[in-house]
């Protein structure tokens, strides 16, 4: 069984992949001509910065007159190492003037030259994400740090830093969605180079910047393949709309290829239909095709396998895998626990324990359910309880349980610049929770998904909760003598 969990950060997939192959085989001449030339222009550099950090640190304040043709020269190397390392096109290199002659000026020089001489020395990532914490700190309040700033970094230490101008990534957002500031740029590309290593044939971060550079002056087009069934769908994707982990993502993923059969349950509004359909999505990417299906009382097997000659919803889309091998087909049962589902599912109750053996329905229908045709379904009662029910079948399933979370409440009030100066509405939220539970273990909780609502504020959010979540409370509670009362938002703020 798997816990659900957020943390939401990731990166690269197949079609990242295949992109990234692209782009190498595009810029193969370039690149190789950069390769060679970077380093001379490297080693030119960092013998200008070590000259500037020495007559800079020997000057007295406010006297760097003649030191301003150092930084001047400085730029104007980079300016020429500028065609190959930005290997889409010309343009001017952002190097800031950081260095400047005014007298009221003498910590931001210190601060400046302290960066320059960290970047100089570094000699691992250990002492690049010390220099980035240096950065970040020092970016309040100075100019062209940042981004910029790292361009001069990048020729110091280029395995170590890359060039980050600040425009650079409006469309790659399949790996580089979310970050924010240099510090986690360099950290993702940090993590995309180590998982590329064998594509890229360089450590040298000038690469995946400058593909990533290409990939968002291809902007969203780049993610749909040529006759593609749908837009694509990746990770990045998944993880912002869910807030899941990456390795609970990872961990869903190798639980339905090896089952090929997986379960969301927990309350309502945990999010775990909403996960269910974008996960569905998401193993499809845009090659393969998902349904689904709403489970109420009048569902039933010939709806699902099929009457007489008639496949149901299960052996339409198991032709449809067949015909299409490559690709993910997956059905989405919403509400299975409304199911008989032993009776629903009848005969194909076989074929889910054994998929590769031929099976003929008593209405005649012969099929198998190919390995690329998987099965999600979500649930309110908990797996535990639909093991009693009908352990035969619910044994084929692996299992995700999804609870009520407050973090993710506080991501999507953050995401939508969402606050509440009058009532902290996520601390409200666990401490209902946290009642709940002292009152009685066994009664339902309530999902953070009620008050994932577009629009609330400080005027509206009272009137809301006590419409909305005590209503919740009183439908998931069967005991009508049960106080409510205590859970209204102004008793519990």
């Amino acid at each position: 069984m798997l816990e659900e969990q957020t943390n939401p950060s990731a990166t690269g997939l197949s079609r990242l992949e295949e992109l990234l192959e692209e782009f190498l085989a595009y810029t193969a001449e370039g690149r190789e001509r950069f390769l060679f030339t970077r380093h001379e222009v490297s080693r030119e550099v960092r013998e200008l910065t070590e000259d500037l950090l020495g007559a800079a640190e020997a000057a007295p304040a406010g006297e760097l007159d003649g030191l301003l043709a150092i930084p001047e020269q400085a730029r104007r190397k980079l300016a020429s190492a500028e065609a190959f390392y930005r290997l889409w096109g010309p343009g001017e290199l952002p190097v800031p003037a950081l260095l400047g002659n005014e007298p009221i000026f003498p910590e931001r020089r210190r601060r400046v030259l302290a960066l320059l001489r960290s970047g100089l020395d570094c000699q691992s990532r250990e002492e690049g994400a010390e220099v980035l914490d240096r950065l970040v700190e020092a970016c309040e309040g100075i100019p062209g740090l940042g981004y910029d700033f790292t361009c001069w970094l990048y020729l110091l230490a280029p395995t170590i830093f890359p060039p980050l101008p600040a425009d650079l990534f409006p469309g790659a957002t399949e790996v580089l969605s979310g970050v924010s500031g240099p510090k986690e740029t360099v950290r993702r590309l940090w993590a995309f180079g180590d998982k590329h290593a064998l594509l890229l044939e360089t450590d040298d971060l000038v690469v995946p910047t400058a593909f990533f550079a290409w990939l968002s002056a291809r902007g969203a087009a780049a993610w749909s393949r040529p006759q593609a069934s749908g837009p694509y769908y990746g990770l990045e994707q998944l993880i912002h709309e869910t807030m899941l982990a990456p390795a609970f993502v990872e961990r869903l993923v190798r639980e339905i290829q090896s089952s090929r059969m997986l379960l969301f349950t927990g309350g309502s509004g945990t999010g775990k239909t909403h996960t269910a359909l974008r996960f569905a999505r998401y193993l499809v990417r845009d090659q393969g095709a998902y349904q689904v299906v709403r489970a109420h009382r009048g569902l039933g097997y010939a709806e699902l396998v099929g009457r007489h000659s008639t496949p149901g919803v299960v052996l339409q889309l198991a032709a449809a895998a067949r015909h299409a091998p490559g690709r993910s087909h997956v059905l989405l049962i919403d509400g299975i626990d409304r199911l008989d589902l032993e009776s629903a599912l009848g005969d194909l109750l076989f074929s889910c324990e054994y998929p590769e053996e031929p099976l003929t329905t008593v209405g005649g229908l012969q099929f198998t359910l190919p390995p690329n045709l998987l099965l999600l379904a979500t649930s309110r009662r908990s797996w535990e309880e639909l093991l009693l029910d009908c352990y035969e079948v619910y044994r084929l399933f692996s299992h995700a349980r999804f609870s009520p979370d407050p973090l993710k409440l506080a991501e999507f009030f953050n995401r939508r610049g969402m606050v509440f100066k009058s009532v902290d509405v996520v601390h409200c939220f666990r401490k209902l929770n946290r009642l709940l539970q002292e009152r009685n273990p066994t009664l339902p909780q309530v999902g953070h998904g009620y008050l994932m609502v577009e629009g609330l504020t400080d005027g509206n959010v009272a009137t809301y909760w006590d419409t909305y979540i005590v209503s919740c409370l009183r439908s998931l509670i069967a005991d009508p003598k049960f106080d409510l009362e205590p859970f209204r938002l102004a008793r519990l703020a």
